[in-house]
């Protein structure tokens, strides 16, 4: 009968320990910082982030802190395409009159080959430009303007869902 007791009270004192290791792990998780996995999910399976590659960055060209994305392309389509345009914002909708940022020169991808698209200003759901802040997490949306090379259809867009780490 003794040791029945005895082993009562340590299976009680063994599942108090257990509910308290997990009270005091979901307190840890809720106080400490959100991780972001970077991801970048496309909405045309043949235009994609090749190997999952995107940053987002300080804007260094005009000396300012402003956001700015860039993303490497990949063209799985069998023809070429040739990028006109980007943006990039905050969340899933676009803000309203936001155009496209013209892509200097000619970029061209080739079927099965990609190309990094760079300097993709970010702005939030106001439609102004999101200020760079190391380490801070980003939820949104890159958007890119394309045609087929050989297409004189109007132009088409892909959405890029991205989330990561600024810097």
């Amino acid at each position: 009968m003794k040791g029945q007791v005895g082993i009562e009270y340590l299976v009680i004192y063994a599942i108090a320990l257990v509910i308290l290791i997990i009270v005091v792990g979901l307190v840890l998780q809720m106080f400490t910082t959100t991780t972001y996995t970077p991801k970048c999910i496309s909405d045309v399976p043949t235009l994609i982030c090749e190997d999952n590659v995107f940053a987002l960055y300080r804007n260094n060209s005009t000396g300012g802190n402003n956001l700015v994305a860039a993303v490497r392309l990949l063209n799985g389509n069998p023809k070429d395409i040739e990028v006109l345009g980007a943006r990039c914002y905050s969340g899933k909708q676009a803000p309203t009159n936001l155009g496209f940022t013209r892509i200097t020169g000619l970029m061209v991808i080739s079927s099965q080959n990609s190309k990094d698209i760079r300097d993709i200003p970010c702005v939030n759901e106001a439609g102004t430009s999101i200020q760079f802040s190391s380490g801070a997490g980003f939820e949104g949306t890159v958007e890119i303007l394309y045609k087929y090379t050989d297409d004189i259809v109007s132009n088409r867009t892909v959405k890029l869902s991205i989330s990561g780490k600024q810097g």
